[in-house]
This record gives structure tokens, C-alpha cells and sequence, in this order.
């Protein structure tokens, strides 16, 4: 016998395989088929983890008031600190990232990431003058790079 006449003797008998057991799993099938109530749904869900929309807000809200409520009670007003001004000098050569830092930790922006982000997005990455400037504590960022990338006046 050939090697052709092999391989198609092969191939006849692989779909007349298929084609059996496929017949016999139509007369036979093995299909459990459970109804569930809603209720049996639902209780299964919770027990994996899952909670309805409404009573994840309704936890998030009970948790929000918690630690309000905690927070009045344990701690005393903050005192609303005084807006200082602090002096920023911009060195020749120093990029965004530098800027970025140099204010976080003079501690006039609280997120470098989300400044540089912002003076990106501004596309005024590049347009900070160098110089040095008084920034008022508790300015907002857009107002940091404003005054960073205007000329002094």
C-alpha cells in the first residue's frame, strides 16, 4: 500500500469516528439541567463575592459616614495653614520632570505626576523660562505653570 492511500484511509476513518460517536451522543446525551430561582441565584452570588449595585453604594455611604463621624470625634479641627510664599529658581537645562520635583518637595504641589501630566497636556513643557519666582502655598497647578512660562513683567 502506498503512502497516499494511507493517508486517505486515515482521513476516513477519523470523520467515520466523528461522525459515530456523534450519533450516539445525540441518542444519549449526558445533560444535567438544573432550574434556579432567583433566590438561589442570588444567595450563590453573595457567597462568591457579588453584592447588587444598591447595596455597594449603600456600604460605601455607611463606611463614608464611619469614618466622618470617627474622625469629629478623635481628632480636632486642623488649623487652616497661612499661604506663604516660597521662592522657586529655575536653573538652565532643567527639564519638566526636575520642575516637577523641585516643587514637590518645596511642597507647592502635592502630585508631581499629575502636574507633569498637566503641563503636557498644556503642551508647555518646554516654554518654562528660566528665572525665579515667589509662589504663594495652595496654588493651583495651572497657576504654577502659568507663571513659569510668562516672562517676568
Amino acid at each position: 500500500m502506498d503512502k497516499k492511500s494511507k493517508i486517505i484511509y486515515l482521513i476516513l476513518g477519523l470523520g467515520m469516528g466523528i461522525i459515530l460517536t456523534n450519533t450516539l451522543y445525540s441518542f444519549y446525551p449526558v445533560v444535567k439541567y438544573n432550574d434556579l430561582s432567583d433566590d438561589m441565584i442570588i444567595k450563590r452570588s453573595r457567597e462568591l463575592g457579588m453584592v447588587s449595585l444598591k447595596e455597594s453604594i449603600d456600604e460605601l455611604n455607611k463606611k463614608k459616614e464611619k469614618e466622618v463621624t470617627s474622625a469629629m470625634q478623635e481628632e480636632p479641627p486642623e488649623e487652616i495653614p497661612e499661604e506663604q510664599e516660597i521662592e522657586v529658581i529655575i536653573k538652565s537645562g532643567e527639564n519638566l520632570k526636575q520642575i516637577g520635583r523641585k516643587l514637590f518637595s518645596l511642597g507647592l504641589i502635592e502630585e508631581e505626576e499629575e502636574f507633569v501630566q498637566l503641563a503636557r497636556d498644556k503642551k508647555m513643557s518646554t516654554k518654562f523660562i528660566v528665572g525665579t519666582y515667589n509662589i504663594k502655598t495652595n496654588t493651583s497647578y495651572s497657576t504654577i505653570i502659568d507663571i513659569l512660562t510668562r516672562k517676568n513683567e
